[in-house]
């Protein structure tokens, strides 16, 4: 494809990428140097927070149902919403307030989470996630928090969740504005390719307006792609139950939990049936789903009461899952009756889910090991440097 020097959609594209560009930029610098951090989110959690893990690295000793009573026994205000096995060193436990029986209102509890040693279910201590002003140890779910949603709840999560569709949208944009232009007819004919591949060098010996133009153009043409997945990835971190679910769902068969149980009716606060008997149905249902696909089903994860789904969530690692640190094979079962009612695949079942569990982990860096860790950390850089070059860009031509 060529683009006539005297097009004016080249011009339209050129000042729409332009200002788009500048209109997004300071979000993208933000999610960049977040991101970079967040890629390794484990270990930074541990050196930031080390009272929250337990002195033994060990996996965990009990079942969730025993760890879902030790928290309620610690603390007679709490229900238990989930119990987490994600993490090595601890048990995360996300609870709620019971309702005060004097009073009839809720307890305050002051905290959302309660960190469990996996030895032996004994409090390691207390947080709400992301709230800056306990102290230094949640400062990793602050910045994770600030990454996905600017810290401001629902509305900041599409707030960036729209930013994240610009950015995918103007990744065609700048890489259609690289192409070269049609060559005039009174100069010798080149080849495409060797027409383009000015804009994927960096002139050396040049004034500082023209270094930094061609290093924006550069490093965004040679970074494109893997700056397109993690665009994409974005809208669907961001905007997963709305325009990434319908565009997904356009091209290929995606079958998410939130679409097929968005219709059930929520439970009671107070969960219908104890968590062992919840544990024992959803083992079964798990079994029963490793069978019928003839899946492997490697460790437990997590088990959480999902209330707007009248339903318990259980995840556990199974070989349909890309990787340990992120696992989503799932089974749902009936908070009431223990049937089982929905099921996920991450891979191999509908090419949807499959693409968006690779989506997911490679935004996340949650594959192929402390290598990819530190690539998408130096991206982060990266676009950091893209998103500066291009303001300057702007400057330059401002001026």
């Amino acid at each position: 494809m060529q683009l006539g020097r005297k097009f004016g959609v080249f011009k339209l594209l050129r000042l729409l990428h332009r200002y788009v560009g500048l209109a997004i930029a300071l979000f993208i610098i933000l999610a960049a140097l977040t991101g970079s951090l967040l890629a390794f989110m484990p270990e930074l959690e541990k050196l930031t927070a080390p009272r929250l893990y337990s002195s033994e690295a060990t996996s965990p000793r009990l079942s969730f149902a025993d760890y879902a009573s030790a928290a309620e026994n610690i603390d007679s205000r709490v229900l238990v919403r989930s119990v987490s096995f994600a993490e090595q060193g601890r048990v995360i436990v996300g609870v709620m307030a019971k309702n005060n029986p004097a009073t009839g209102e809720l307890f305050l509890l002051g905290f959302s989470q309660m960190l469990l040693d996996p030895t032996d279910g004994t409090l390691l201590g207390v947080r709400t996630h992301g709230s800056l002003s306990e102290g230094w140890h949640n400062i990793m779910p602050f910045i994770y928090q600030l990454h996905y949603s600017l810290i401001l709840g629902a509305p900041g999560w599409w707030l960036m969740g729209i930013v994240a569709v610009i950015w995918t949208i103007d990744c065609f944009t700048g890489l259609l504005i690289t192409l070269p232009l049609r060559a005039k007819r009174r100069t010798p004919r080149r080849s495409f390719m060797s027409r383009w591949a000015k804009a994927w060098k960096i002139k050396t010996g040049s004034s500082f307006a023209r270094f930094n133009f061609d290093l924006h153009r550069a490093l965004s043409l040679w970074l494109w792609l893997v700056l397109l997945v993690f665009a994409w990835s974005s809208v669907y971190m961001n905007l997963w139950g709305s325009f990434y679910l319908h565009a997904t769902r356009q091209v290929m068969e995606f079958h998410p939990p939130w679409y097929h149980l968005a219709d059930r009716e929520p439970s009671d606060r107070q969960p219908p049936i104890s968590w062992q008997a919840a544990q024992t149905y959803a083992d079964d249902a798990m079994q029963a789903l490793a069978q019928r696909e003839q899946i492997e089903i490697i460790q437990p994860n997590a088990l959480a009461y999902v209330r707007s789904y009248g339903a318990y969530r259980y995840r556990a690692q199974s070989s349909r899952d890309l990787s340990a640190k992120h696992v989503r094979t799932e089974v749902y079962v009936d908070a009431v009756t223990g049937e089982p009612i929905f099921h996920y695949l991450p891979t191999g079942q509908y090419a949807g889910n499959t693409v968006s569990s690779w989506l997911h982990v490679l935004h996340r860096a949650r594959i192929w090991g402390v290598w990819y860790q530190i690539f998408v950390s130096l991206l982060g850089v990266f676009l950091v440097v893209i998103s500066v070059s291009g303001v300057l860009v702007w400057w330059k031509k401002r001026a």
